[in-house]
């Protein structure tokens, strides 16, 4: 008996006519549709995508010492396999490191690569603890890996596991900003074409940054611009819990 090609649903698509007449693609995507692409990406490819973006150095973690060195309890938000962590552990940090992953490969990889982080195998947008946090991290523009309905919940729920005075800190990259490998949509939905699939982002404009901020009542402590090893800019957010 031959085996049944599985069929791969493909994404709802509308075509979209700008008031100047142009006429782009739009898909409707989400979260879980980037999860079935990084159940295929291997490890390696990670590593190289980071040293593609010049953030293997930790040039991002050392934009954001001074908040690691006064945290007690770190929470990294989507760990991969483990370039944040491995920084944040190499610059001296003693309190209590956390980790949230949803991939279960990256989670067994990460329990075996880091002993000393408490690692949690959950989907942040369904992630539920007791447990607060003196910092979370959401780096390398993890935030754009939902869609633009999603991030504004996904936040939410982030930012409600912050202790009083914690801070939230987000990566983006600048909306005009070109990434690599990228197709756009529109204006601010990117596809990222990889040798195992398209990968989906929603990179969100100032004003919906601000709004964003507003809905979620923290307070905006700075932005911090840095640059990465391949001379990009980007923008570290950080938030402040009243």
């Amino acid at each position: 008996m031959k085996n049944k090609r599985r069929h791969t649903p493909k994404l709802a698509k509308a075509i979209i006519k700008s008031t100047s007449g142009t006429k782009f693609t739009k898909l409707f995507w989400n979260n879980s549709d980037n999860a079935l692409l990084y159940k295929k990406i291997p490890l390696n490819y990670f590593r190289r995508e980071a040293i593609q973006g010049g953030l293997d150095n930790g040039c991002d973690i050392k934009a954001i010492k001074k908040y690691i060195k006064n945290a007690k309890s770190i929470l990294e938000v989507g760990a991969g396999y483990g370039r944040v962590l491995n920084h944040i552990i190499k610059n001296g940090f003693k309190g209590k490191l956390f980790a949230l992953e949803r991939e279960p490969k990256l989670c067994r990889f990460l329990e075996k690569q880091f002993p000393q982080v408490q690692i949690i195998c959950a989907d942040i947008r369904r992630f539920i603890t007791k447990q607060k946090f003196d910092l979370i991290l959401l780096m390398w523009a993890n935030l754009c890996d939902f869609s633009q309905t999603e991030q504004l919940p996904t936040l939410k729920n982030i930012s409600s596991h912050l202790n009083t005075m914690g801070f939230l800190i987000f990566d983006l990259t600048p909306v005009n900003c070109k990434i690599i490998n990228a197709t756009n949509d529109d204006q601010y939905n990117k596809t990222m074409q990889t040798p195992y699939g398209e990968n989906y982002g929603y990179f969100p404009s100032l004003n919906e940054i601000d709004q964003y901020i507003q809905k979620l009542n923290l307070f905006k402590k700075e932005i911090i611009t840095y640059t990465t090893k391949t001379n990009k800019k980007r923008n570290l957010y950080i938030l402040q819990k009243d």
